[in-house]
């Protein structure tokens, strides 16, 4: 392994822990798009993308409908990375002094700079050879951003039953159906689909 500095090291775990960070942030992205339609709308301006709730609805008795938006079911908890321990040991190859700062500065401060290589931190109790690197990393479920449970909060205050049984009412329901329509739900399909990947992985564990 040829050597490195030790500042490039650094930033190699650094840069490895903010693109875990940034993957996990964009979880409530994916669900936005899970759970919401884009389309196209003419406006004054021309047209624009706008994205629309998925929709269930539900009779509950005869000409009771509730619309139900399926972000509403949803429990909007994610993960985030909590902390990130790295236990390694370098060893010190060569050593270089060189300016702290810039020239406009003037302070005419020097450092350190040091080029090292990662060494064997010794056998392990196990009996396992050591230039094997430590990394433990703990995540946590935390709450959404604000914006998220606003929206959530908004769109579960629409599910509430309608009676259609007034023409002018169920009229008005068809055509808000039209803007929202009824997104298919075929539970057993999934879970007969999830059944026989789990079958799939027990014979071949590979294509987990």
């Amino acid at each position: 392994m040829s050597a490195e500095s030790l500042s490039a090291l650094a930033r190699g775990i650094h840069y490895a822990a903010t693109s875990t960070y940034a993957m996990l942030a964009q979880q409530y992205m994916h669900m936005m798009m899970q759970y919401f339609d884009e389309k196209e709308v003419e406006n004054e301006d021309g047209k624009e993308k706008r994205l629309y709730a998925k929709m269930a609805y539900i009779e509950i008795a005869e000409n009771q409908v509730v619309p139900v938006p399926l972000i509403s079911l949803v429990a909007p908890k994610g993960l985030t990375l909590d902390s990130m321990k790295v236990a390694l040991s370098v060893r010190i190859e060569k050593t270089e002094v060189k300016q702290a700062t810039i020239d406009e500065d003037g302070s005419g401060t020097d450092r350190l700079a040091l080029q090292v290589k990662l060494s064997p931190r010794g056998k392990a109790k196990a009996g396992r050879s050591s230039d094997i690197t430590d990394i433990e990393m703990v995540f946590k479920a935390g709450d959404p951003p604000e914006g998220v449970m606003k929206l959530i909060d908004n769109i579960t205050g629409l599910v509430d039953p309608i009676n259609i049984s007034d023409p002018e009412t169920r009229k008005r329901f068809e055509e808000f159906q039209k803007t929202y329509p009824a997104t298919p739900i075929t539970f057993k399909d999934e879970l007969k689909t999830k059944k026989e990947k789990l079958k799939k992985i027990e014979k071949d564990p590979s294509q987990s």
